[in-house]
């Protein structure tokens, strides 16, 4: 029996099709027959991920943006289908609340599987509310079939363990998935210290994004990479030896009796920077010997900041820099985050990746602009996600600019964006006032500021029945079977 499946020719031809000739692989047809199992396990993600492209060049092409949130469970997830939204996605930070027994932030210190699971269950809730809606006579049952966007973190591992999160994922019928290039477990929310993400090299990012692309290759998944960019948040990396990396990392300028990692309170670190007069070492050189900087350039192109500091040091004796002695506790070196960063790592990663994001702790129109015109000087046609968290002022003094934010969105040619926690936020909402009903009003007060607004059709199909729903399907198959009878 001739098994197409397992022929490189097949592998060949798919990589020439439209959904992805983009990418450029660092590996073979014949390399990635060779993994694959006998028989392919990507139909339902395969369904799903094409519509979802269908999607996202659709609102490229139109200038408009498709907006969505996460759910928490299937019964919001069906609300957002019936509200029109065209895709879901599924948040690692709501799952560090609603997915584990042990709610935390969101670190990402859940168990690989978590999100997998999760995408499986509302995949599954899907099917179930489109052939429901099926049986039930409805034309537009498909409209319950929503692509699925999950979030992959830092892939939880070394690349064994992002190839197994992805083959998860597709297993469980993903549309697309996003991976960030974070040192895990290495943010700090409050910013003490001046500590915020820690990002991995640009090197290790690459290897994730090539492990995630090739199990995708090795199941046939036309499931959808987004590259979720943090350099522009970041003020660590975990180490110096990509040389791409050199333009962003710090180094003390100043030499000072103690090291940045021997000091114990924030005050003294504050000082220390301070006095440390931190740089690049690029921009130190030029300042030192600013008519010997075109010789260094030349000299040093294309080196690692140790590298490039021995040929430095070689040009200019005195001149005094240190990224070693700007390290924290944990060795991370000091990390200069800002837009152009993140420009640079999404253009290296975009060969490996559909979409590209740079993710925004809050909103800042410049770095959204900058962004946008970074990447598409270069990839002009690139898909551009973003994500809204709601750090807008409670005083209404930015109304205007929210009023046009997601059309100035689409004019810079994102076409997805997404707002994590805004199901979270309304579930807040709702439940408080509901209790505060109920205590305060009884049922009436429930039925009419709760019940009745929620419902789809006044009160004939009422949220509290959902769960009965599902009874259409085996009253079908009740009398299907007694008709066999």
């Amino acid at each position: 029996m001739t098994n197409q499946w397992l022929s490189p020719e097949t592998v060949k031809a798919w990589w020439s099709s439209a959904t992805q000739s983009a990418i450029n692989r660092p590996y073979t047809a014949e390399q990635v027959v060779h993994l694959r199992d006998r028989f392919p396990e990507n139909v339902a993600s395969n369904e799903m991920a094409l519509k979802l492209r269908e999607i996202l060049e659709k609102h490229r092409v139109n200038q408009t943006v498709n907006i969505t949130t996460s759910p928490l469970e299937m019964s919001s997830q069906q609300m957002m289908a019936e509200a029109g939204m065209e895709t879901v996605y599924v948040s690692g930070g709501l799952a560090s609340f609603t997915a584990v027994n042990d709610p935390s932030s969101d670190h990402a210190d859940y168990t690989y599987d978590t999100l997998p699971k999760k995408v499986n269950l509302l995949h599954r809730a899907q099917l179930l509310n489109e052939r429901i809606a099926r049986v039930k006579g409805n034309p537009d049952a498909e409209k319950f079939m929503l692509p699925l966007i999950a979030d992959a973190d830092s892939g939880f591992g070394l690349y064994t363990t992002v190839m197994k999160l992805v083959k998860l994922f597709v297993q469980a019928g993903v549309a697309g998935f996003h991976m960030d290039d974070l040192f895990p477990g290495c943010k700090r929310f409050d910013g003490k210290d001046g500590e915020a993400w820690t990002i991995v090299p640009t090197c290790e990012l690459l290897k994730r994004l090539t492990a995630a692309r090739l199990q995708l290759d090795i199941m046939g998944s036309e499931a959808v990479i987004i590259y979720r960019a943090d350099p522009h948040s970041a003020s660590r990396i975990t180490s110096s030896v990509d040389a791409r990396d050199r333009p962003y990392i710090l180094g003390a300028t100043v030499p000072l009796p103690r090291e940045y990692a021997s000091l114990h309170t924030s005050e003294e670190r504050a000082q220390w920077k301070k006095d440390a007069a931190l740089k690049c070492l690029d921009d130190a050189f030029k300042e030192c010997c600013p008519n010997l900087y075109e010789e260094f350039a030349a000299r040093s192109k294309g080196l690692p900041i140790s590298e490039a500091q021995r040929v430095a040091l070689e040009l200019a004796p005195t001149l005094y820099f240190s990224c070693d002695a700007a390290r924290n506790a944990s060795g991370h070196y000091a990390y200069r985050g800002c837009i152009e960063a993140s420009v640079d790592r999404s253009i290296l990663a975009a060969d490996l990746v559909e979409v590209l994001w740079p993710n925004a702790s809050t909103y800042d129109p410049q770095q959204v602009e900058g962004y946008a015109k970074g990447v598409h000087a270069v990839l002009p046609n690139k898909w551009l996600g973003y994500n809204i968290t709601g750090a807008f002022p409670a005083d209404k003094s930015r109304d205007d600019e929210v009023k046009v934010l997601n059309t100035k969105l689409a004019k810079l040619g994102y076409c997805w964006q997404f707002m994590p926690l805004a199901m979270f936020t309304a579930l807040g909402v709702m439940a408080k006032r509901t209790a505060v009903g109920l205590v305060e009003g009884g049922v009436y007060n429930y039925l009419e500021n709760v019940s009745r607004p929620a419902s789809a059709d006044k009160g004939a199909d009422s949220v509290e029945w959902w769960y009965k729903k599902p009874a259409v399907l085996t009253d079908t198959a009740a009398e299907v079977i007694g008709d066999c009878l």
